[in-house]
């Protein structure tokens, strides 16, 4: 969803090339791709869980590794479930708004 949003950009932007690497910058820090969260300075991993970007990577590979206590893989679930909601909801208000600006060039 995070991915169809960013994407959904394009129609409003010429150039498009560099929203992809923002994309792979925001998983890579706040997502915990390259350096796990628990090494994270406390406000650097506060930031983080307000963000989707860790329940799309670190959350999932927490709880397989069994850094996540059984008690809280429910909330891990539901903080996922309440993010796709959110994005979903956003992806669609970006999308009603995108169809309008779509430009066909060409014969």
């Amino acid at each position: 969803m995070i991915d169809l949003c960013i994407s959904y950009s394009a129609f409003w932007l010429t150039d498009y090339w560099y929203l992809s690497w923002v994309r792979d910058a925001l998983f890579t820090l706040f997502g915990g791709l390259m350096l796990p969260l628990w090494f994270y300075p406390g406000w650097l991993a506060a930031i983080c869980d307000y963000l989707p970007f860790k329940y799309a990577i670190y959350q999932p590979i927490s709880v397989y590794l069994g850094r996540v206590p059984v008690s809280k893989i429910g909330m891990t679930f539901a903080f996922q479930t309440g993010w796709i909601v959110v994005l979903y909801a956003l992806e669609r208000f970006i999308w009603s708004r995108a169809k309008f600006k779509i430009t066909v060039q060409g014969g």
